[in-house]
C-alpha cells in the first residue's frame, strides 16, 4: 500500500508539469487574503420520476471573503439566487423563487504557534417564498488552520512559462526562495495601495524580479519585455484557480432565532464541522467538509453532511469538477422516516478568459425516504451556465 500511495503521489507531482521539489503544501504563511466572486446564469433540464422534462433558468451571485492573519480569520460567503422554473406537472407559466444566504465566522487563535482556536459564527437567510427569514448565531471552539497556498501556485505557473520560454535557466530554485516568491504574489493589495491600482505593477514585478536575481535564475539577469510580459499573462489573462490545504475541527453551539417555516423555539443546537483540504501538485485539488446538527429537545432530527469535490485542471483553459453531495437525516420521531439524499455531479469548465468561462454539468440525484411520492428513481439533470468573474 505504501508503494502505491509513492507511485500516485509521484504521477500527480509529475502532472503538474513543474520540476521543482516544493509541494503547496509546504506554503503555511498565516497571513493571507483571497476573494472569489462570481455571478452566473444557468439553463438546465431534468428528467426522471415525471412523464415530461422540465425546465429551470436562474441567476446566482456567489461571493467568499476570506482575511487571515497570525491570529484571526475571517470568512465571509454569500449567495443569491433568482430562479425562474416551470415544473413538469405543471403547464402554467414559469415561477419565480428568491434565496438570499449570506454566512460569516471568525477564528480567533490562543497563540501564534497554536491551532486551538474559539469561533463565533453567524447565518441569515431568505426565501421570498418563507413565513419568516433564518437568523442563527452560535459560538464554539476549534482547532486546525485551512491554508491559502494560492500564491504558490501562481508562483509555480509563472515559473513555468518562465522557463517555457528561455528567461529561466536551467537548475532549480530552492524551497526558501519559493516561498519568498508567493509572499510576493500575496502582496499585491500592499503594493496596490502603495502605488495606485494603474501604476503599481512595475514596483510588484520588480519585487518579484529581485528574489529572482539574488536566486541567480535568470538567463538575462533580469525578467526583461518578455518576463514581465508572459509574467502578466499568468497573473492577469489567466486562471489560476484557489489552492488550500490542512485541516479544521469545529465544535459548538447554536441559536436558531427565527427559521423560514417561522416556528424557530430558539432551543440551542449542538453542531460539529470537519475540514480536509489537499492539493496534489498545483493542478489539482481535494477538498472534502463534514458537518452535524442537533437540536437540545426531544425528539429532534439528526443531520450530517458530507461534500467531496475533486477539482483537476487539464490545461490553462479547461477544469472539470467533480462533486459528491450526501445528506442524511436521522427521524427523532416515529412519525416520520430517515432520508438520504445523494447528488452526484460532473463539471466541464472552459474559461475563454480569466473572467468569463462557460461549463457543461451532468448530475444524478437520488433521494430515499420510504416514502411514495414519485422520488425513487435517480434524477438526471443537465446544466449548461456562463460565468463572470467580478474578482
Amino acid at each position: 500500500m505504501k508503494k502505491l500511495y509513492c507511485a500516485v503521489a509521484v504521477s500527480l507531482a509529475c502532472a503538474s508539469g513543474v520540476a521543482s521539489a516544493i509541494d503547496l503544501t509546504d506554503y503555511t504563511v498565516p497571513v493571507s487574503k483571497y476573494s472569489d466572486t462570481f455571478v452566473d446564469g444557468k439553463f438546465n433540464t431534468k428528467t426522471g420520476n415525471q412523464d415530461k422534462t422540465s425546465y429551470d433558468l436562474n441567476l446566482n451571485l456567489n461571493t467568499e471573503n476570506v482575511n487571515s492573519t497570525v491570529y484571526h480569520t475571517l470568512r465571509l460567503k454569500g449567495d443569491a439566487l433568482v430562479d425562474a422554473h416551470q415544473k413538469a406537472s405543471n403547464t402554467e407559466k414559469f415561477q419565480k423563487d428568491i434565496v438570499v444566504n449570506v454566512q460569516g465566522n471568525i477564528d480567533n487563535y490562543f497563540k501564534d504557534d497554536n491551532r486551538l482556536f474559539w469561533f463565533g459564527s453567524a447565518e441569515y437567510g431568505y426565501q421570498n417564498s418563507a413565513v419568516d427569514d433564518r437568523i442563527k448565531a452560535g459560538v464554539g471552539i476549534g482547532y486546525g488552520r485551512v491554508f491559502d497556498a494560492t500564491p504558490l501556485a501562481k508562483v509555480l505557473r509563472i515559473e513555468e512559462e518562465l522557463r517555457e520560454h528561455g528567461v529561466i535557466k536551467g537548475g532549480t530554485i530552492s524551497d526558501k526562495t519559493y516561498i519568498k516568491l508567493a509572499e510576493v504574489i500575496d502582496r499585491e493589495d500592499e503594493f496596490k495601495s502603495k502605488h495606485g491600482a494603474d501604476e503599481y505593477k512595475p514596483y510588484y514585478f520588480e519585487a518579484f524580479e529581485a528574489i529572482l536575481k539574488e536566486e541567480g535564475v535568470l538567463r538575462e539577469g533580469g525578467l526583461g519585455a518578455t518576463g514581465s510580459l508572459f509574467m502578466n499573462r499568468v497573473l492577469y489573462d489567466e486562471k489560476v484557480s484557489t489552492r488550500r490545504h490542512g485541516w479544521v475541527v469545529r465544535g459548538g453551539t447554536n441559536v436558531v432565532f427565527s427559521d423560514f417555516s417561522g416556528s424557530a423555539n430558539s432551543d440551542p443546537s449542538l453542531d460539529i464541522e470537519i475540514e480536509y483540504a489537499k492539493p496534489y501538485g498545483y493542478k489539482h485539488q481535494f477538498d472534502e467538509v463534514f458537518q452535524y446538527s442537533t437540536v437540545f429537545s426531544n425528539d429532534t432530527d439528526q443531520n450530517f453532511s458530507n461534500r467531496v469535490s475533486y477539482t483537476y485542471e487539464v490545461s490553462d483553459m479547461i477544469d472539470i469538477e467533480n462533486v459528491w453531495d450526501l445528506t442524511y437525516t436521522l427521524s427523532g420521531t416515529p412519525a416520520t422516516t430517515d432520508v438520504i439524499n445523494n447528488k452526484l455531479s460532473s463539471s466541464f469548465r472552459y474559461y475563454l478568459s480569466n473572467r468569463i468561462s462557460t461549463g457543461f454539468t451532468v448530475s444524478l440525484s437520488k433521494i430515499t425516504d420510504d416514502i411514495n411520492n414519485n422520488t425513487d428513481e435517480p434524477d438526471l439533470a443537465t446544466f449548461f451556465d456562463i460565468r463572470y468573474r467580478l474578482k
